[in-house]
């Protein structure tokens, strides 16, 4: 089985438009950024470097989605840690993050992990399912994560 990159970026998509919703109905100045499909492997690469999901006052949001279950408390994470990005990912990006928005597919509650935690975070070498390929991944702990009224009013400070 390989690994569809157009399912898989639509679905990406369709969560970051569900967090761009959300962060506008809160009073977020946010951008979604539109789908784009890379036309082949050089492409990718340009994706890779400059893709964005979310544009705000603040800089670019990450959005990720998880099949884990979670609700809107940070404390109340199921898990110890998180996988936030491959670090092939976040080292490539030109402009980085200054949060990831992860989203759970089950329940749509929305926890946020600040890249300004990067010092907490470690690589770990793991293998992914949906790509059938080991990768290093940045984790952190559940101590890092944020709610999503924190990162409104962060982003809500930034635009005055």
């Amino acid at each position: 089985m390989t690994f569809d990159y157009r399912s898989s970026f639509e679905l990406g998509h369709k969560y970051s438009r569900l967090v761009t919703q959300r962060l506008q109905d809160c009073g977020v100045e946010a951008d979604l950024q539109p789908l784009e499909f890379a036309r082949d492997v050089q492409d990718r690469e340009r994706f890779t470097l400059h893709e964005k999901d979310i544009v705000t006052a603040a800089g670019v949001l990450e959005v990720k989605s998880s099949s884990r279950v979670f609700g809107d408390d940070p404390f109340d994470y199921p898990a110890s840690s998180l996988i936030v990005d491959t670090l092939h990912g976040f080292n490539a990006k030109v402009r980085k993050p200054v949060a990831y928005c992860m989203v759970s597919q089950a329940t749509k509650a929305m926890l946020v992990v600040p890249v300004s935690s990067r010092h907490e975070w470690w690589v770990q070498n793991l293998y992914d399912r949906k790509r059938e390929i080991y990768d290093d991944f940045l984790l952190a702990n559940k101590s890092v994560l944020r709610s999503f009224a924190e990162l409104v009013d962060w982003l809500k400070g930034k635009q005055r």
